[in-house]
């Protein structure tokens, strides 16, 4: 199975790593299930460790759908305490110092994420429209015509 990618490109508050598996976790460590930031658990997904300045903490991210073209990342966002992850098409946000502040990205399935930094944006491509992400809050939409295949290249 492919590694998930990371994509630190903006300047971020926190540490991020994806595991395999939870060996062992230190006292006091949560894991949270999203989507709901569940302690009592939920669906597979990317499973990554976060630690910011404050308590580091184990995220469960589950997957969208299982598509070749479905992509699966942890990027930084141009607010530097929050994250985005991507499960196979499903995005999320995440304050990284308070993992109980998340949203779901109403994007999907997201095909492909790029930084904009002279923007300070995520530029999210779906199916049918592109949706940026700018200091972790949902800008608007950008559609695009039915049938035309859009490619973000930079």
């Amino acid at each position: 199975m492919p590694r998930t990618k990371v994509d630190l490109t903006y300047p971020h508050d926190y540490q991020v790593e994806e595991l395999v598996e939870i060996a062992s976790r230190p006292a006091g460590e949560k894991h949270l299930y999203f989507p709901g930031a569940s302690e009592e658990g939920g669906h597979d997904g990317v499973l990554i460790r976060v630690r910011p300045s404050s308590a580091s903490w184990i995220g469960i991210f589950a997957f969208g759908y299982n598509s070749p073209k479905a992509i699966t990342g942890i990027y930084s966002c141009p607010d530097p305490g929050t994250l985005c992850v991507v499960a196979k098409a499903q995005g999320y946000l995440v304050k990284a110092n308070d993992p109980h502040i998340w949203e779901p990205i109403n994007a999907y399935p997201i095909l492909d994420i790029r930084s904009v930094i002279s923007k300070r944006l995520l530029l999210l491509q779906t199916l049918l429209r592109c949706q940026p992400t700018g200091l972790a809050v949902m800008l608007g939409l950008l559609p695009t015509s039915r049938g035309t295949e859009l490619k973000l290249s930079m």
